[in-house]
């Protein structure tokens, strides 16, 4: 397993302890928007496996993207490079990282991070992973919200899981790895975002 790899399981794994640790302050919630976003994705996976030809001519590709085939950019999300397995990897840490920040998060503040993680993820992976698709970004621009709002309203605990996650951050970046960004974009939004977006009390 490639260090990237394992850094970017890490970092799930820690945003994944993280929410569960403040989350405990919110009432569960019905994940409607993860339940959408996830249905889209398995769509997307199943149209993949049935009609392998989807996913070369859907992925993020920088060649095409710069003859004008800008959509690539969007269509690489719903698509999965890393085969059945991967992509199952993917759809499950999205539902349980996307559930705990439906908890965590404002609706529009759940979006803007899907949505930061997706920009910058493909915009990084312009450049350092030409060829790629999948939706791991997604779950690290969530995962860099969660990771922030543990530091800023957790627990010791929280803070120190919080703490560890972030700490994947920089490195990832270094190893020019486009989770890096995704997490970084998320980190950021939730720090100096507004503070409505994250619904939980002060420690």
């Amino acid at each position: 397993m490639a260090l990237t790899d394992a850094l970017v399981i890490a970092a799930t794994v820690l945003a994944a302890a993280a929410g569960m640790r403040v989350a405990r302050a919110r009432p569960p919630a019905r994940p409607v928007m993860t339940a959408s976003v996830a249905a889209v994705l398995t769509a997307g996976l199943a149209a993949q496996l049935t009609f392998p030809e989807l996913l070369t001519a859907l992925r993020r590709n920088s060649g095409a993207v710069e003859d004008g085939e800008v959509w690539r950019l969007g269509t690489a999300l719903v698509m999965q490079d890393g085969g059945l397995g991967g992509g199952i990897w993917n759809i499950v840490a999205f539902i349980a990282i996307g559930t705990l920040a439906e908890r965590i998060f404002s609706r529009k503040g759940w979006a803007a991070l899907v949505l930061a993680g997706a920009v910058a993820g493909e915009s990084a992976g312009f450049f350092w992973a030409p060829i790629g698709a999948g939706n791991s970004i997604m779950v690290m621009g969530l995962g860099g919200g969660i990771l922030v709002a543990a530091l800023l309203k957790g627990d010791g605990p929280a803070r120190l899981v919080g703490a560890s996650g972030v700490a994947a951050m920089p490195v990832l970046l270094i190893l020019h790895d486009l989770h890096g960004a995704a997490l970084a974009a998320g980190a950021v939004l939730a720090l100096f975002g507004p503070r409505t977006m994250i619904n939980l009390p002060s420690p």
